[in-house]
């Protein structure tokens, strides 16, 4: 059975008062826009997956409160993940740390926040470890088992450099692996993906569309372009395809 692993940006929109540490990078515009990769990511790689996020300007605490509502509205969430960047006096302050309510309990919870560690590790930043924090209102409020990324060091100009090497795509591919526990493959121009079962041609990236044929179970066709999300792709002149994991793999 799949995981549900929802997430969420965790402040409020950037300029509000809700919003989160600003220096060489916005937390506040930088986790939205991860949190805008991630979810789609996930969900084309078999992991379902909402976006919980207050996209307001609120509050600090009315931020929080809406955000873990909708992360509890979800019964069936295996794993709740709100997504930082962390600040610091010293610019020499580095690295990313996990923040759990405690180490025991859920199993997925610990092995998702070490493989999150050790893919950003492999991509060059500083480990600070998973650490216990008991005063958090996310960590507190969240019913399923929760944890809280400090991905980098937004007044670290090292960190924001290495991030902004990868990118948002990027960055959302290293939390992706961790979460996942497996390596997670781009799908753009080019990419090859075989079909795994039957599955719809489409005439429109779009919600409205007009079924034109099936690709049968074994063919294997080539992307020359996706939507937006990432949740569809184009693969002839005029025939699209969902990117739905159960439905197709990227096969290079």
């Amino acid at each position: 059975m799949s995981k549900m692993v929802n997430i969420s940006h965790g402040h409020a929109l950037p300029g509000g008062i809700g919003c989160g540490a600003v220096g060489f990078h916005d937390e506040s515009k930088e986790t939205k826009a991860i949190t805008d990769q991630l979810v789609p990511l996930l969900n084309r790689h078999g992991i379902e997956s909402h976006d919980c996020s207050c996209n307001k300007h609120v509050s600090a605490n009315q931020c929080l409160q809406e955000l873990v509502a909708k992360h509890n509205s979800y019964k069936n969430e295996d794993l709740s993940v709100s997504l930082h960047l962390n600040s610091a006096d010293s610019e020499k302050a580095e690295g990313i740390e996990v923040l759990v309510l405690s180490t025991g309990g859920d199993q997925y919870k610990m092995e998702v926040a070490h493989r999150i560690l050790d893919a950003f590790e492999e991509a060059g930043f500083k480990i600070r470890g998973v650490k216990v924090r008991t005063d958090l209102y996310f960590l507190k409020h969240c019913n399923s088992p929760s944890i809280l990324v400090e991905m980098y060091f937004c007044s670290s100009k090292h960190d924001c450099q290495l991030a902004e090497k990868y990118g948002h795509a990027g960055m959302a591919r290293l939390l992706a692996t961790g979460i996942t526990g497996k390596p997670i493959k781009d799908i753009s121009y080019g990419t090859k993906v075989k079909i795994k079962k039957n599955i719809k041609i489409r005439d429109s990236k779009g919600s409205d569309y007009n079924r034109v044929g099936i690709f049968y179970a074994g063919a294997v066709v080539e992307v020359l372009e996706t939507n937006k999300a990432c949740t569809r792709a184009r693969v002839t002149s005029n025939h699209w395809i969902s990117l739905d994991s159960r439905y197709v793999e990227v096969i290079n």
